[in-house]
């Protein structure tokens, strides 16, 4: 069985979350057996995106986790539903669900969230989870259709447009172009935002994932130089790839919709 591109996309997506969530549980294990660098690195890393106040943290060999109990609930229902989409609307599906279900599911985080905040209540982790799991599971049928639904618009090979071209007056073969032609500027800014990230956008998948992995390699080396010249170099390439790449293809393409070699 064959895979499409959006299926080899969801793998990949799937086994870098994994690989990031599973350092929410690295950082006290780590920290336990006395790795100290490896704990340090990944607490340093995930506190960027959470406060990581240990009276909010779930704790593992008696060390708190690399996020808050919230967060953790975040990640968790975010993963769990992202295993399930296939299954529950499958990944051709690019119908977005109504978004009362979404506001619903920002009422509980936001009650808990907001009444904590005011000091009109504490919390406790066990309602912090759940409120950070609803929220998690259901924005995943929110992201991934709108994604995905991109990558399908965007992922027609040159031949398959070649052959929609034939017998087309000149005309309608500018404006197939027009479709069809990669934006050299998005390319360039979405490898700016996320190196690699601007190649999945011209369907070079492989160098895409590629560069996402240098350049997290890096990151997980930023205590040391050699950290940040990977980040970079895999920065600056990526940018530079993506220019060049979107340029190539939207050569290729010209030439296949008006007959030219």
């Amino acid at each position: 069985m064959q895979l499409s591109k959006i299926d080899k996309l969801y793998l990949v997506f799937l086994l870098l979350y994994i690989f990031y969530y599973l350092g929410i549980f690295l950082a006290p294990i780590f920290k336990y057996y006395n790795y100290d660098f490896l704990s340090n690195l990944l607490y340093y890393l995930y506190s960027h995106v959470c406060h990581q106040m240990p009276e909010r943290s779930y704790f593992i060999l008696g060390y708190k986790m690399a996020v808050c109990a919230r967060c953790f609930g975040i990640y968790t229902g975010f993963l769990l539903g992202y295993i399930l989409y296939p299954i529950i609307k499958g990944l051709n599906n690019f119908k977005i669900p109504n978004k009362k279900y979404l506001i619903l599911s920002l009422i509980p985080i936001g009650l808990d969230g907001g009444t904590q905040l005011l000091g009109l209540r504490e919390s406790f982790n066990t309602l912090r989870f759940i409120t950070g799991f609803i929220f998690g599971f259901t924005i995943v049928f929110y992201i991934v259709p709108i994604f995905f639904s991109f990558i399908k618009s965007e992922s027609m090979e040159i031949d398959e447009i070649k052959k929609l071209a034939k017998d087309k007056s000149l005309e309608e073969k500018k404006l197939l172009y027009e479709q069809y032609k990669k934006n050299e500027v998005l390319a360039i800014i979405l490898s700016f935002l996320i190196p690699g990230l601007g190649q999945i956008y011209l369907g070079d998948t492989g160098k895409g994932v590629l560069m996402i992995v240098l350049f997290l390699i890096g990151v997980l080396l930023t205590f040391i130089c050699i950290g940040t010249i990977i980040c970079l170099a895999v920065w600056i390439w990526s940018i530079i790839d993506a220019y060049e790449t979107a340029k190539k293809y939207n050569l290729e393409l010209y030439r296949a919709i008006f007959n030219e070699n």
